[in-house]
């Protein structure tokens, strides 16, 4: 993924940049990406809003429908997405593709606000697997230290996270799951924590027992987190032996935990002790636990 973070080293590199970013708004607006928009019902909006012209779940319709009758519909999506990422390659057109969108007044009798486009564009199954990779690609941008303390980029990660939260349908669940934990390793201690506590609300069920071992497996090897992950693993739905595995790892690092975060983990152990846990065993902690 392109660290597109990193600062210019030369006036050289710095003009090429320039090139490339005219380049690519020239692109965007002639390009398969703005077209679709236009004929589903979609406004990209110049210097103001994006306006949705017609009901969300028919502009989403249409659009799918385009592709699909595409004679060339694989190639067609790989256009589009490549015209998106054209598109919000410029960061106020991303901050505002991440924003509610505001509904034209032939919809409604007046004015109101639905989905931002990116939301809109992950409700179609088509293009959702790239438009994901395009936002976990921005999302790297801003997940060092200096982006966190910048006013203008502040936020940004959250807004990318919400847009993945509570699809209808993840057409790669389990690919989604691996890239935003592997995203985990890189990122700034807020993004960290922003991502982990995010997963329930983004992942299907089906895709919760593989995200409860690899933060179980997190767990022991960044102590840091251990918060965090100890509060998404009380909102993953996991079957009974992985909830006994899950117990058994949260009582061995009682005592390597720090105090601030000893007692989400001992108010963790205790919400997972059942019927098939005795009393015993869940308060047989080691001997030198404080």
């Amino acid at each position: 993924m392109a660290n597109r973070g990193k600062k210019r080293r030369s006036g050289g590199s710095l003009q090429n940049s320039t090139k490339r970013r005219r380049a690519a708004a020239a692109s965007w607006s002639d390009s398969l990406f703005c077209t679709m928009l236009e004929e589903a019902g979609f406004v990209l909006g110049g210097e103001g809003e994006n306006e949705l012209a017609t009901e969300p779940a028919l502009f989403q319709r249409k659009l799918a429908i385009s592709i699909k009758r595409d004679p060339e519909p694989e190639q067609a999506v790989k256009s589009f997405c490549d015209g998106f990422s054209d598109y919000v390659n410029n960061p106020v057109r991303f901050r505002r593709s991440l924003q509610p969108t505001k509904s034209s007044g032939e919809v409604v009798a007046v004015h109101m606000e639905v989905d931002s486009l990116v939301r809109l564009l992950l409700g179609v199954d088509s293009l959702q697997p790239l438009i994901i990779n395009s936002l976990l690609e921005r999302l790297v941008e801003f997940m060092d230290e200096d982006s966190a303390n910048d006013s203008e980029q502040q936020g940004i990660p959250q807004l990318i996270l919400n847009q993945l939260r509570w699809l209808g349908c993840l057409v790669k669940g389990e690919e989604l799951c691996e890239k935003l934990l592997e995203l985990v390793g890189a990122a700034s201690p807020a993004t960290q924590q922003a991502i982990i506590t995010a997963l329930p609300e983004v992942l299907d069920d089906s895709q919760h027992q593989m995200a409860t071992a690899k933060l179980m497996n997190l767990l022991q090897s960044n102590p840091s987190l251990t918060s965090s992950i100890i509060e998404t693993l009380s909102n993953l739905n996991m079957d009974t032996d992985m909830e006994a595995e899950v117990l058994e790892n949260a009582m061995g690092c009682v005592n390597s935990t720090s105090v601030n975060d000893l007692p989400a983990v001992i108010k963790f152990i205790l919400q997972q002790a059942n019927t098939h846990t005795s009393p015993q065993q869940v308060f047989l902690f080691p001997p030198s636990f404080p």
